[in-house]
């Protein structure tokens, strides 16, 4: 029942010469297959009202119920959820009705031990437990019961650790890389916004080299600052594009949030299929920029700190120099066991609901809306596993299942869901 989401994960690798990928069980597809296009959503759906399966959410309950930077989780076959807790250098377990099974590891560099918890959902089963670290560089797998199965490294190219490492149903794992600027050497430092040029790499368990899968792909959009007498300091841009990818046994689904559009590319490096469709408009506006004006002098206010309207002003603009015009299209993509392909809308600044478009054999079938403090970290076709963080930072997990919105309990925060967005979706038959 587990998924493979994109989430934040740091990589890490010794260094190797990669090579070009090529499967020789990949089929050689030239080119994308024909398209078609499909109108309107069929299906709204939202969450029920009340939660299936809830844990944690304590800040004085038992230790294990408490999580401090929860980093990945999946939802079993036998509807238990295994998560990787950062905060405390661990993995744990817990059944279906959330009892607590077992908790796995520690800060330390020994067989087991843990110096940054990362699930990695793709490949995680109940038997099987894939956990990365990359502070170690290292793959770490666990049995079901929480057991040290045996630790590996990965590789990459270069020194630098990969910016983020997702893995297939079967433990294939794709790595992405720090990228090149798309800047020259001249000009890498200079003071504003630019782009990475990204790789894709993947590596199989028990092989020496990376594989190349991708080259030169849009990366994450950056913003360098410079200041007099200082090093240049360098950082995610505010609604900054990022690559999104989710492997497959197949090859991997990919977007880079430039428009509405996902490839997946096999494992021999060619499109195999697109899909395409249109949402709505990316362009920043007026409102946007004053809903998150509004939105980030509140924060400082609530702060109750001498001083914190000069703070806010000093932080205004420095940011509302270098924001960009026009919003990425997706934030994120994810794959169920059963085939299906989940890709979430990028939230703009006010908007109340994260936006979720689900396709099914490259057909857009549903819309999903949930409220914007359910961040996502699995999901099926009829159910979303969800993080959810209070306003003092406490975090739990929770399981709804998704109903259409006409069918939603009246109690349910998000019984009320806006209509449809009108897009259309192209898929590749």
């Amino acid at each position: 029942m587990n998924s493979r989401v994109i989430g934040l994960a740091l990589g890490a690798v010794t260094v190797l010469v990669a090579e070009r990928g090529h499967d020789a069980a990949s089929e050689a597809v030239a080119e994308p297959r024909a398209s078609v296009r499909q109108e309107a959503p069929q299906v709204t759906l939202v969450p029920a009202g009340e939660p299936v399966f809830v844990v944690g959410g304590r800040a004085d309950g038992p230790e294990a119920y408490e999580f401090h930077r929860i980093e990945g989780a999946v939802r079993t076959a036998d509807g238990g959820i295994i998560v990787g807790v950062r905060g405390s250098y661990e993995v744990r377990r817990f059944g279906p009705d959330g009892t607590h099974l077992w908790s796995s590891g520690r800060k330390g560099d020994g067989p087991g031990d843990f110096r940054a918890v990362s699930l990695l959902g793709g490949c995680t089963t109940a038997q099987s437990v894939f956990v990365y670290d990359y502070q170690q560089r290292r793959i770490t797998v666990l049995d079901g019961d929480g057991g040290l199965v045996r630790t590996f490294p990965l590789t990459l190219p270069s020194y630098r650790p990969a910016r983020t490492v997702r893995c297939a149903p079967d433990g294939r794992f794709v790595m992405a890389d720090w990228g090149n600027e798309t800047n020259t050497e001249k000009d890498r430092f200079v003071a504003g916004p630019h782009r990475l040029s990204v790789s894709l790499i993947y590596q199989d368990e028990g092989r020496a080299r990376a594989r190349i899968l991708r080259e030169d792909i849009p990366g994450q959009d950056r913003v360098t600052y410079v200041e007099e007498g200082l090093e240049p300091i360098s950082g995610p841009r505010r609604w900054g594009r990022s690559v999104v990818y989710a492997p497959t046994d197949k090859g991997v689904w990919m977007g880079t949030g430039d428009d509405y559009e996902i490839e997946f590319v096999g494992w021999n490096g060619k499109v195999r299929q697109r899909l395409e469709w249109t949402g709505p408009e990316l362009a920043v506006n007026q409102a946007d920029l004053d809903a998150y004006r509004a939105s980030l002098r509140e924060r400082y206010a609530g702060r109750g700190e001498s001083g914190w309207r000069a703070e806010f002003e000093d932080r205004w603009n420095r940011e509302s120099a270098n924001l960009p015009s026009i919003f990425p299209s997706m934030s994120a993509i994810l794959t169920t066991s059963a085939g299906g392909l989940w890709a979430e809308r990028y939230a703009r600044p006010g908007e109340s609901e994260r936006v979720w478009y689900f396709f099914e054999d490259g057909r857009w079938t549903k819309t999903l809306y949930l409220p914007k403090s359910r961040y996502v970290l699995d999901a099926g076709t009829d159910w979303v596993l969800v993080r959810i963080t209070d306003s003092l930072g406490v975090q739990r997990l929770a399981v709804y299942e998704l109903v259409e919105a006409v069918e939603a309990d009246a109690e349910s925060e998000t019984s009320s869901a806006p209509p449809p967005e009108p897009f259309s979706v192209t898929w590749s038959l």
